[in-house]
């Protein structure tokens, strides 16, 4: 087993013997101990140890996070070993006292291909998973927060007591969500997907949205799939061309009991309902079940018109286009600028 070493400067293993206290009292999970006190000097303990049970024995392991290098969050679990030695590479001791805290690194991590990062930012929080099923908890997950948004998300799970526990790590600046999008609050609930965002840092908030499911045998992320979308929510009339495009995409999604989505007749002129026509012929106006914007660009500065590009793909396959688009200039105080799309055509052809 490898040990906290480097990652945590040498913290110290405590060894208690059971004549003078149980580690695992049988009633209580109260630790005789203060873990904190066994941090480098200059971490912080954030909260107190909460007990966790997720390495399939009985006795239950302590979940300690922390604040270091500046505030960063990182978190370590205190397990209960029997027949280990503290200090150097691990080997039976016929005399060794009977129970241990052994301390395993989640993150930060210098060891081998678990150097992932670290677990938050402004604050953390953890849940438990049963993943296959037989009642016994066997996954950890922590979910770590930048400005109120979840941004981190480490998967743990227990290897043995040489490894300690593997680690895997997601990481989106522009938010992290669920499928089903209760499942953080729900204790019944399976996750069947993560989506991760990528801010763009562009004018029009954009943000790269990867969706990746779990295979729990495996402890990974597999990434299925990307697509572009507003980091925010859709804004129904953007103040930028190539938003005017994306919200323009992302809302054929909108059904309507008769007629076509409202937003070919609120983003598009008479033009390009019919250039939209052209295209798609009977399916330009049916709502899509699903649309994923692949790319999108726009090059020169804001006139009158533009041209926008774009690639995405939908219930009738995928499209490479151009786009004109109009500036509407206000007429009213109470009015901004909004954009119509007047024209679009296959990025192999030209405009009409």
């Amino acid at each position: 087993m490898r040990y906290l070493a480097v990652g945590l400067g040498y913290l110290l293993v405590v060894s208690l013997l059971l004549a003078g206290c149980n580690l695992v009292p049988e009633r209580s999970p109260t630790l005789p101990i203060r873990l904190e006190e066994f941090l480098p000097a200059s971490w912080q303990p954030v909260g107190e140890p909460a007990t966790i049970n997720v390495d399939g024995d009985e006795p239950q392991e302590w979940l300690l996070l922390f604040r270091y290098d500046g505030g960063a969050i990182g978190a370590v679990i205190y397990d209960a070993q029997s027949d280990v030695a503290p200090y150097t590479v691990f080997q039976r001791l016929p005399y060794q006292p009977t129970a241990f805290l052994i301390p395993y690194a989640l993150l930060p991590n210098t060891e081998g291909d678990r150097g992932l990062g670290y677990i938050g930012d402004d604050r953390a929080a953890f849940k438990q998973l049963d993943s296959d099923g037989d009642g016994q908890a066997d996954v950890l997950l922590l979910l770590g927060y930048w400005n109120g948004v979840a941004t981190r998300l480490t998967m743990a799970w227990w290897v043995d007591e040489t490894t300690g526990y593997g680690i895997t790590h997601l990481v989106g600046d522009g938010g992290i969500r669920f499928q089903p999008g209760d499942f953080w609050e729900r204790e019944d609930s399976p996750l069947e997907a993560v989506f991760t965002r990528y801010r763009w840092n562009d004018r029009s908030g954009f943000c790269r949205e990867k969706r990746y499911r779990i295979d729990w045998r495996q402890h990974r992320f597999i990434w299925e799939y990307s697509r572009l979308v507003f980091c925010r929510s859709i804004p129904r009339d953007p103040i930028y061309p190539e938003g005017t495009v994306l919200s323009f995409l992302l809302r054929q999604v909108e059904a309507q009991e008769q007629g076509r989505p409202p937003v070919f007749d609120q983003l598009m002129t008479e033009n390009g309902r019919m250039a939209w026509r052209r295209l798609f012929g009977e399916n330009a106006f049916l709502p899509r079940k699903t649309v994923r914007v692949l790319a999108i660009r726009y090059e020169g500065a804001l006139a009158d018109e533009v041209t926008v590009w774009t690639e995405h793909r939908d219930d009738f396959g995928r499209h490479r286009l151009g786009w004109r688009l109009l500036r509407q200039r206000p007429t009213r105080i109470e009015e901004t600028v909004t954009w119509r799309i007047d024209d679009v055509w296959p990025e192999e052809g030209e405009g009409s």
